[in-house]
């Protein structure tokens, strides 16, 4: 499964380390690699500035019975983006929802690193148990204040 969104509804932002034009956007993608979700962005120019902020929601079918685990981060992308799951299971209609946030504070190229347009990056990788039908996106639910 391969879910991608460009990011401009949802809560996201880089921050370029100097007073340049602002930076071009970013997509946030959903994959699944067996039991796992990973959670994937890619630039679309090349960056090492500061990964200011995310918020994604990830959404599925109630009756499924599956789960999502706890979020697990490796570097670099948990030194840049540090994420973690915003309150508990929601749910609404027929769907549950898990919504996650980050906010960093560090320049990429602080740490060694920088993103280069059109690569995809892990940030996040999410155990799941069951087989669910997963998607990340905007709909009704996360529209509401």
């Amino acid at each position: 499964m391969k879910n991608i969104l460009t990011l401009g509804a949802i809560a996201f932002a880089m921050a370029a380390t100097a007073p340049v034009s602002a930076q071009n956007q970013v997509d946030i993608g959903l994959h699944r690699n067996g039991d796992n979700l990973e959670v994937h962005v890619r630039p679309q120019s090349t960056f090492n500035g500061i990964f200011s902020s995310v918020v994604f929601t990830i959404r599925w079918d109630r009756s499924s019975g599956a789960s999502l685990g706890n979020l697990i981060q490796e570097a670099p992308a948990a030194q840049y983006i540090p994420l973690m799951r915003s309150g508990g299971l929601r749910q609404e209609g027929t769907f549950n929802y898990h919504v996650y946030a980050g906010f960093g504070i560090s320049p990429l190229e602080s740490i060694g690193t920088s993103w280069t347009a059109g690569e995809e990056y892990v940030i996040a990788t999410i155990p799941v148990t069951g087989k669910g039908e997963f998607e990340l996106l905007n709909d009704a639910w996360t529209s509401e204040a």
